[in-house]
């Protein structure tokens, strides 16, 4: 009898505990970039039960590692916790951004065309993001048998083949543009003298490394600032008959008149997405199948820095609601005009992308030719 009573009094004080943890965890979070992927567990190989869209507001029940539990609407599952700004954790949104220093940090240079970031070090793993020449990493360091470094691009982690990737400081060196909030430093530390604050979209030129911070000039000073916040843009030559951003603008030529089919792939039929895939690859760039995936691959471009060979996203194309999120994607090919794979009616069309209609519905453009 007392064996039972001491069973239940521990099978109450566990379940007691464990309710005080959800109720000490259960907050509200928001999504911080998007589509945004709810799994049914906590990992990237669990099956997707919705996507989230960036701004979306959930409850959060409980953190296990790298992920949260978190309820949305009538769902239940887990999110990454790199995808989830939780409202305890929240700092000042006007305070800029820096990050702690890792002792072993040190940044690499992409030098493959289209390179995977994998889940772990071995090519059997996930893959959670894609890189392409001329984009920079921070790395923690190598496996123990120095095929592999442990990396940080952007918000991914993950890991890349080191014959990928070069210490060459030329390579890392060239121009960049501040992409976040972030304070200028005296020196490559939290603790160096402020020098100023500088705000997204400065233009900047970076000059050397140490750890994960980047040396650069801005406004005719040089200072520092952490790598995280700087998207480097120093591009491979973009102009002449021979350049990837000329091919892509000659193949996406030759598709003119071709039939829109949902789901369509190429060669003979495509729908908007499966284009640019189609014809990206053709040149040695891999992107994501859908258009809202595509949207977060490369580096942002503002509409009046648009270059041929750039991809060009809309929303409430093809789509229910002119408030949808993005539906669509074509290929800037200069003056003003843009290729896509429109609808069953139209098929694969040249359009001014300052018409009316799509100036209206226009959302953001992306460069993944570096």
């Amino acid at each position: 009898m007392l064996k039972h009573g001491m069973l239940k009094f521990l099978f109450i004080s566990s379940l007691v505990t464990a309710l005080s943890l959800n109720i000490s965890l259960a907050t509200t979070g928001e999504i911080n970039d998007g589509p945004a992927r709810l799994r049914k567990e906590p990992s990237t190989k669990a099956k997707i039960i919705t996507l989230m869209e960036k701004g979306t507001k959930v409850e959060v029940i409980s953190k296990k590692e790298d992920w949260y539990n978190i309820k949305f609407g009538s769902y239940t599952g887990w999110v990454a916790e790199s995808l989830l700004d939780v409202e305890a954790d929240k700092t000042d949104e006007k305070e800029p951004v820096e990050k702690k220093q890792e002792t072993d940090a040190t940044i690499l240079a992409v030098v493959g065309s289209a390179v995977n970031l994998r889940e772990g070090p071995t090519t059997q793993t996930s893959i959670v993001g894609k890189v392409v020449e001329g984009d920079n990493l921070v790395s923690y360091g190598k496996t123990n048998d120095g095929l592999w470094y442990k990396v940080k691009f952007a918000n991914t982690e993950g890991y890349i083949y080191s014959e990928y990737v070069s210490t060459d400081i030329e390579k890392i060196l060239g121009d960049g543009t501040i992409n976040d909030t972030v304070n200028f430093r005296a020196e490559p530390s939290t603790d160096g003298e402020k020098l100023a604050t500088l705000s997204p979209n400065s233009k900047i030129k970076i000059i050397g490394c140490e750890g994960e911070w980047y040396k650069i000039i801005a406004n005719n000073q040089e200072g520092w600032v952490v790598a995280r916040c700087v998207d480097r843009v120093t591009v491979t030559s973009r102009s002449g008959s021979n350049s990837t951003a000329q091919k892509v603008v000659e193949l996406a030529k030759k598709q003119l008149g071709k039939r829109y089919v949902w789901g369509g792939n190429g060669p003979d039929s495509f729908d908007c997405s499966g284009l640019t895939c189609y014809i990206f690859g053709k040149v040695g760039v891999n992107l994501e199948r859908i258009s809202y995936n595509q949207a977060n691959q490369g580096i942002a471009v503002k509409k009046e820095n648009l270059q041929p060979g750039d991809l060009v996203f809309f929303s409430g194309i093809n789509a229910t609601s002119a408030n949808a999120r993005i539906s669509h994607v074509g290929i800037y090919i200069g003056s003003g005009q843009f290729i896509h794979a429109s609808n069953p009616t139209r098929g694969v069309v040249q359009d001014d992308i300052n018409d009316s209609y799509y100036s209206k519905h226009f959302v953001k453009a992306r460069r993944v030719i570096r």
